[in-house]
């Protein structure tokens, strides 16, 4: 957001677009790529940190990691296997 250019958004409010409107057509089309990434990268840095995943979980709550790792600790199977190569090509 920082090296986002304010005067095309400003632009498209002196064009007679709402500011809301002007958010949703202009700043975050230019912005959903970063937001993706990000969200992409936070993801995937959360499978190095399962003993974090752990002391997050609440009673009834587990994450996608910890529940891995439960499913590897009791089957055998490709599964994961799979789901870390899609990862792995998705990064």
């Amino acid at each position: 957001m920082e090296q986002f250019d304010f005067s095309v958004e400003e632009a498209a409010w002196s064009l007679g677009c709402p500011k809301g409107a002007a958010f949703f057509k202009v700043v975050l089309p230019n912005v959903t790529s970063g937001i993706s990434s990000a969200f992409m990268l936070a993801f995937i840095n959360s499978f190095n940190n399962i003993p974090v995943s752990m002391f997050l979980s609440g009673p009834g709550v587990s994450t996608f990691p910890s529940t891995l790792m439960n499913y590897i600790e009791y089957n055998y199977d490709p599964t994961v296997s799979a789901v870390s190569v899609l990862l792995m090509a998705l990064r």
